[in-house]
């Protein structure tokens, strides 16, 4: 089985719409690193760090910034 990967600049908004992703921030939601985090989040709720890994699923409850 082959991995395929991906390559979005996450700056590039038109990039991340093309691929159904948009760059969010989540109210109350972050990681040790930094309160003020920004996520990629895609069309079924999957909320990715801005390196692509997956970091969590909403569950339609969550507040989100844009």
């Amino acid at each position: 089985m082959s991995a395929s990967h991906l390559s979005v600049d996450i700056n590039d908004e038109s990039q991340l719409e093309a691929q159904g992703l948009r760059r969010v921030q989540i109210e109350g939601f972050q990681t040790a690193e930094d309160e003020n985090q920004e996520f990629l989040l895609d069309e079924e709720g999957n909320i990715f760090d801005l390196n692509g890994n997956f970091v969590a699923k909403m569950d339609g409850d969550e507040e989100i910034e844009e």
